[in-house]
């Protein structure tokens, strides 16, 4: 994240899930997976430049051969693989497999998808969570703050004019510029503490990551190949701090490393830009939300309008993560209400509660990640009531594209973020499985309603399954309403077939024979 005339620019190591296309690939023939690479020979590079933000990637290779002898094969893959600027670009970090052996080399990027490249390299496990996690699945993460000290050799940004390897001083840094209050060991007490606890709660509201603060952290090597969560020893998520470059040239101000590690390096070069901003103290908080966007896995988003958190400039206009960023989030680990017990079925639904004759709930940007996610709400309704239910998918038409490999942002194209799932509601009796309505008859984007429909089960608990069918996230609001004017329960012994019709003017009734 650089200075430009005041807007902050973020270069980073674009996340590891890369179909390389085109002569880049034929020419090689080469296999390839992902690792983490520095510079280690002129002719094998075993270890390729990370400019600005370093990345870890969840499949690394184990074994990597070192030879003198490139076959032509492998030099044309490394001509071609150094296109990428090393001052101005962000790089992908790349082993390729040719003849036999492994090097690093570099490829162009992909194209996003709403923001987000997921494939297998969001979190798969954490200090809480075991392995596996997929796509869509909700999880906990651990934050800590790295205590001021040695960090190792992998605790860089790689950053021109940076010592490798420096200690952390990031608790010191924010002590001399925000004050230390009582000092002590408990952080929680700082006066910078809160800046760090809102920017993962407003993620937290807006994703299915459960955040915690891990007051311990042993000092184990953090950033490159850093240590992993464990609980009550050292967070998920590690951050400290050491001089970059301060507050000239490129102007670095952090850098973080993607899932699953996610350990960031704040610029303690950097003063005035972390001073106290009152009221929200929003240039620390958005460039901290950006860059743990990035451990979440998240790549920047172009083109450069500021409307987005994750664009490669960071604005000031708004505080935290937008709605291309929450879609992306969503995409990648669900809405908030997927946490603690993912309420992909109905016995954990997520409970919304008695709800009163002529009252109503709403849940607002909730999401389906894909087309396996399912969402199921409960609620509670009293005897003789009628329920009306719409689902409204949200969203808007703009321009989103990928950063360009020299550092420049691309045009982006067209990108219509209400259209991406075809969204359908259902309402289910008191089992949990009988469906009393449907509505899913409209084309994406579209609300679906179920209009007036009687409750002729009686008092007692009902159940809302949302779904989609693409493989897409689309986010989403919910409301019920209840009026009075239900069926009565039927007499015990009796049976009741319901039949789900739908009006000329698009309601949903139904009716028990």
């Amino acid at each position: 994240m650089t200075n430009n005339n005041s807007i902050r620019r973020e270069r980073c190591s674009l996340r590891a899930s890369i179909t390389p296309t085109g002569s880049f690939l034929k020419s090689a023939a080469a296999h390839f997976n992902w690792c983490s690479c520095r510079q280690s020979s002129s002719l094998a590079r075993l270890v390729a430049l990370v400019m600005g933000l370093a990345t870890v990637i969840a499949y690394p290779v184990t074994a990597v051969a070192a030879t003198t002898a490139l076959s032509a094969k492998l030099m044309d893959v490394q001509q071609r693989g150094q296109v990428i600027q090393l001052n101005s670009a962000e790089e992908i970090s790349l082993v390729w497999e040719v003849d036999g052996d492994a090097f690093c080399s570099h490829t162009p990027t992909a194209g996003i998808e709403n923001g987000f490249q997921f494939a297998a390299n969001r979190w798969l496990s954490s200090a809480t969570n075991p392995a596996p996690l997929a796509q869509g699945d909700p999880m906990t993460l651990t934050w800590s703050f790295i205590p001021d000290g040695p960090q190792g050799n992998g605790f860089n940004c790689s950053v021109p004019g940076e010592t490798a390897g420096a200690d952390s001083n990031l608790i010191s840094f924010l002590d001399n510029v925000h004050g230390a209050g009582p000092g002590g060991a408990d952080l929680t007490l700082r006066p910078w503490f809160p800046i760090f606890q809102a920017a993962f709660e407003n993620w937290g509201n807006l994703n299915g990551i459960n955040y915690v603060y891990e007051p311990a952290d042993d000092g184990a090597n953090a950033g490159f190949l850093g240590a992993p969560g464990v609980l009550g020893v050292r967070g998920d998520v590690r951050i400290g701090g050491h001089f970059l470059d301060g507050e000239v040239g490129p102007n670095v101000l952090a850098c973080n490393f993607f899932a699953s590690n996610g350990d960031m390096i704040i610029d303690t070069g950097n003063p005035g830009f972390y001073a106290p901003f009152h009221p929200e103290n929003r240039r620390f908080r958005n460039v901290l939300e950006h860059e743990h966007g990035h451990g979440l896995s998240i790549s920047h988003v172009c083109p450069i309008n500021q409307s987005k958190l994750m664009e490669p400039f960071i604005s000031l206009n708004f505080l935290g993560a937008q709605p291309d960023d929450i879609l992306a989030a969503n995409r990648g680990y669900g809405d908030r209400d997927e946490f603690p017990n993912q309420n992909d079925t109905w016995p954990t639904a997520t409970s919304l509660g008695a709800i009163a004759i002529d009252s109503s709930v709403d849940r607002i940007q909730l999401s389906i990640d894909g087309s396996t996610d399912q969402d199921f709400y409960s609620f509670a309704a009293p005897a003789n009531s009628r329920a009306s239910i719409t689902l409204t998918p949200t969203g808007s038409t703009y321009l989103d594209g990928p950063q360009n490999l020299d550092g420049s942002c691309s045009a982006g194209t067209s990108f219509n973020s209400l259209v991406e799932n075809n969204l359908g509601v259902q309402l289910l009796g008191q089992s949990g499985s009988n469906v009393l309505a449907t509505a899913d008859s409209l084309p994406a984007g579209g609300p679906e309603l179920i209009t007036n429909l009687s409750l002729i089960e009686g008092a007692g608990t009902y159940y809302v399954r949302v779904s989609g069918a693409q493989d897409k996230a689309q986010v989403y609001n919910l409301n019920i309403e209840l009026s009075e004017g239900g069926g009565e329960p039927q007499p015990p012994g009796e049976t009741c077939s319901s039949f789900v019709l739908k009006t000329i003017d698009g309601k949903v009734v139904s009716i028990c024979l």
